[in-house]
């Protein structure tokens, strides 16, 4: 957890119930955060109601800090993972290959022949391709007017003609809508 996010003196209970808040809170939020709790989870975890979470993130700015930290770590690790699919990557792939048994035979002291399994190490560079799905869906987060399905159209209705509009009036009933 970030230093900076430690609980404060300030941070203490001021009256009225007895909170079910422990400093060490904040730590544990935010590694769970980063393991991709929500705050609901977060409430399940702790035995409170979300409403207690958000009264938490309010009250106590070093569990605040230590949950949105959590998160934005683990959004921004998701993301340039989704990023990297969407645009394909190189990887090392690391195989071991069992080399041929009669290149390491050895005698033992009561004259028996051993032979001992032995390995090599293959390293291959492999290329996982752009992955169209994850491409298009980043495109349609990222440039929402450009890549998204449903298209708007905007019609100025006050610019048509009386006959465009009844037209437009009989196509829509014929079609049932």
């Amino acid at each position: 957890m970030p230093q900076n996010l430690e609980e404060s003196k300030s941070d203490e209970n001021k009256g009225g119930a007895p909170t079910k808040y422990k400093k060490e809170y904040a730590s544990q939020a935010y590694k769970l955060c980063l393991l991709g709790f929500t705050d609901k989870d977060l409430a399940f975890y702790f035995g409170v109601d979300e409403q207690t979470i958000t009264n938490w993130k309010k009250q106590k700015p070093g569990f605040f800090g230590s949950v949105m930290a959590g998160k934005q770590i683990a959004d921004a690790t998701i993301a340039e993972s989704f990023f990297k699919r969407a645009k394909g990557y190189d990887y090392d792939e690391i195989t071991y290959e069992k080399v041929d048994s009669k290149q390491n035979l050895e005698i033992t002291t009561d004259g028996q022949i051993k032979a001992e399994d032995t390995f090599k190490k293959k390293i291959v560079t492999k290329h996982l391709p752009p992955d169209a799905g994850a491409a298009m869906n980043w495109l349609k987060n990222r440039q929402k007017e450009l890549w998204r399905d449903k298209q708007v159209i905007e019609l100025d209705f006050d610019a048509l003609t009386e006959q465009q509009l009844d037209t437009i009036i009989e196509r829509l009933k014929k079609s049932g809508s």
